[in-house]
């Protein structure tokens, strides 16, 4: 060692961090995801190769955790690729400081309130016109704040390029199944869930299979072979 070197400059490394990375095979599964995504934005692609990256780093011993990360984004931007995401034009807190307001009024102007929590007699006009007020408040918050399980399922039908929406209970089967590829991801990676490699490899390949269904899904090669399938079809039935 130089002896001229101070204590600070030896504790540091010799060179900086490699950039040299192992060779990694992709199945042809994942090759057909890589493919679908880059089509989608080269952001997913990196999150995702990023993910496989990681999982091969096997004397990492924090490696599935910090992959689930990768997928958990991964499924979270992907929803948004081809759905209709509705930007928020209206903040809700004014929205519920003006519904306070006309609960205030109502309530001094109201006789069905006697007290403070006595409610008695018919609904008069001070109270009818509060409540009305609520439920058109509610119809805009169901506008413009769809719950979770219905902007998942927004996003799923966005894969679909012809954007036909699936049977209702095809399409909660649909949300389930992403929730718990999900659910799944979000555990692992909070370090609230301990699995093997086995486990997540099915994982894995129950995300990746799934992703790739919908965002490579199989067609005809050309619309004009669907067009005569049709008009074969209505030729016979005639």
């Amino acid at each position: 060692m130089d002896e001229s070197k101070t204590t600070e400059e030896s504790a540091q490394p010799e060179s900086g961090p490699s950039t040299e990375r192992d060779d990694l095979r992709f199945s042809e599964l994942q090759e057909a995801l890589k493919r679908a995504l880059a089509r989608e934005g080269e952001a997913l692609v990196t999150i995702y190769v990023g993910a496989l990256y990681v999982l091969q780093q096997v004397a990492n011993p924090d490696r599935l955790a910090l992959a689930s990360h990768n997928f958990r984004e991964l499924l979270d931007k992907i929803l948004r690729v081809r759905a209709d995401v509705r930007e928020t034009t209206v903040s809700l807190k004014p929205k519920v400081m003006n519904l306070r307001q006309d609960w205030d009024s109502a309530g001094k102007a109201t006789s069905c309130l006697k007290g403070e929590d006595s409610w008695t007699g018919d609904i008069d006009e001070h109270l009818g016109g509060f409540l009305r007020k609520v439920r058109h408040f509610f119809k805009w918050f169901d506008q413009h704040y769809p719950t979770q399980r219905q902007e998942i399922a927004d996003g799923l039908q966005g894969f679909d390029r012809i954007g036909l929406p699936l049977p209702s209970v095809l399409e909660e089967l649909n949300v389930d199944y992403w929730e718990k590829i999900r659910t799944f991801f979000v555990s692992v990676a909070h370090h609230g869930r301990t699995v093997d490699d086995q486990e997540f490899a099915r994982w894995q390949y129950a995300c990746e299979r799934f992703l790739v269904e919908r965002l490579q899904p199989p067609t005809f090669q050309h619309h004009a072979e669907l067009d005569n399938l049709i008009q074969e079809a209505e030729t016979h039935d005639s």
